[in-house]
C-alpha cells in the first residue's frame, strides 16, 4: 500500500508543469560574438496535443545569455506562436518555454543562443525537454554574430545582408528539392531595405519563362515586407529568387528565410553584379559598414536587427498569403 501511494504521487508530481516528459541535454561555450544553434527534432506522438518544449539553462560568466526558440515549421507558415524568448544579464540561470500547437509527429525546433552584452566567454549548461511526446538533438552549428552576405543555419533558416551599391540589381537564389512526389511546401520570406524607393520581388527561375510570385514596389518609402508562401506542388529542384531593385540610394537591405518542412535546402547563392561587399552589420549592435549614409534608413536597421534578438522590438507587420494562386 505505502508502495503504490508513493507511486501515485510521483505520478501526479509528473503530470505537472516541473515534470518533463523526455530531454535532452544541451551545453556549450558561446563566445560574445558567436551564436550557437541547435536543431531539436519534437515527435508530439498521436493522438493530436500542445506541447510545451522547455529550454533551462545555467551561466556563470557576466556576459549573459539570450535564449530564443522557434517553431520553424510555425515560422515558416508564419503561425501565430512560434516565438518565444528570455534573457539573462550577467551569472545565473533562466527558463524558456514554447508552447507547440495541437498536432501530431515530428517537428523541428530551433534553439538560438547568444550572449547578452559583450564580455567572456559564456559557458552554459541545463537541458531542452518535453511535457509529453520525446525530443531529440538533430543538429548544431556554430556562426558569426556578423551576418555577411547569407548563411545556411541547419537547412532550415537563411538570414542575409545584402548590399545596394553599385549596379541596380542584387538577389538571393534559394534551390529546394521537392522531391519526386510532387509536394508543396511553405516558404517564409522578410525583406527590408534600409534605403528608401526600392523594390523587391519574388521570382521562381524553374518556371518557362520565370514567374513572378509577388513584389512590392517601395516608390517612396522603405520596403518592409513578411509573408507565408505555400509552393507548389512541385517535383525536383526548384530555384526561387528574392531579387531586389536599388531604385534609391545606397545602403542596405536585409532578408530571411525559412523553409518549411517536406522539402531540402539544396543551395543558397547571393549575386550581387556590381562585386560590392555586405559589409558587416552586426545582428546585435547593429553597425553599418564604415561610408554608410546616416539616415533614419540607419536607425530601421538597428532597429530591425535588435528586434531579431529581442522580438519586442520588432518592425514588420504581419502579412500573411498562403495557398496563393500566384504561389507557382
Amino acid at each position: 500500500m505505502a508502495i503504490r501511494s508513493w507511486m501515485a504521487v510521483a505520478c501526479l508530481a509528473c503530470a505537472g508543469v516541473l515534470c518533463a516528459q523526455s530531454s535532452v541535454p544541451i551545453s556549450g561555450n558561446v563566445a560574445d560574438d558567436r551564436a550557437h544553434y541547435f536543431l531539436l527534432d519534437v515527435d508530439q506522438g498521436s493522438p493530436a496535443g500542445p506541447v510545451d518544449v522547455t529550454v533551462s539553462l545555467t551561466g556563470g560568466a557576466a556576459s549573459g545569455l539570450i535564449v530564443s526558440l522557434y517553431d520553424l515549421d510555425e515560422w515558416a507558415a508564419l503561425g501565430p506562436n512560434y516565438f518565444n524568448q528570455s534573457l539573462l544579464f550577467g551569472p545565473g540561470s533562466l527558463n524558456v518555454v514554447l508552447t507547440l500547437p495541437s498536432r501530431t509527429g515530428v517537428h523541428q525546433v530551433l534553439v538560438w543562443i547568444e550572449t547578452s552584452g559583450s564580455g567572456p566567454t559564456q559557458p552554459y549548461t541545463g537541458s531542452a525537454s518535453v511535457n509529453a511526446g520525446t525530443v531529440a538533438q538533430a543538429g548544431f552549428e556554430e556562426h558569426p554574430v556578423t551576418f555577411i552576405a547569407s548563411r545556411n543555419v541547419l537547412g532550415r533558416y537563411i538570414p542575409c545582408i545584402l548590399p545596394l551599391t553599385g549596379t541596380s540589381m542584387t538577389w538571393v537564389d534559394v534551390t529546394l528539392d521537392f522531391g519526386p512526389g510532387g509536394t508543396s511546401a511553405d516558404l517564409y520570406v522578410m525583406v527590408f531595405t534600409q534605403t528608401a524607393g526600392q523594390k523587391y520581388r519574388l521570382l521562381n527561375l524553374s518556371a518557362s519563362p520565370p514567374a513572378e510570385i509577388f513584389s512590392v514596389d517601395a516608390v517612396s518609402g522603405h520596403v518592409l515586407d513578411e509573408q507565408s508562401f505555400n509552393l507548389g506542388p512541385h517535383t525536383g529542384q526548384v530555384t526561387f529568387r528574392i531579387e531586389i531593385t536599388k531604385n534609391g540610394s545606397d545602403g542596405f537591405a536585409s532578408a530571411e528565410i525559412v523553409v518549411g518542412p517536406g522539402v531540402t535546402l539544396a543551395n543558397v547563392a547571393v549575386v550581387n553584379p556590381s562585386g560590392a561587399s555586405a559589409g558587416s552589420p552586426k545582428s546585435s549592435d547593429c553597425a553599418v559598414s564604415p561610408g554608410a549614409p546616416a539616415s533614419v534608413g540607419v536607425a530601421l536597421l538597428a532597429a530591425w536587427a535588435a528586434g531579431r534578438r529581442r522580438r519586442g522590438l520588432r518592425l514588420v507587420p504581419t502579412a500573411t498569403v498562403r495557398n496563393s494562386p500566384r504561389g507557382e
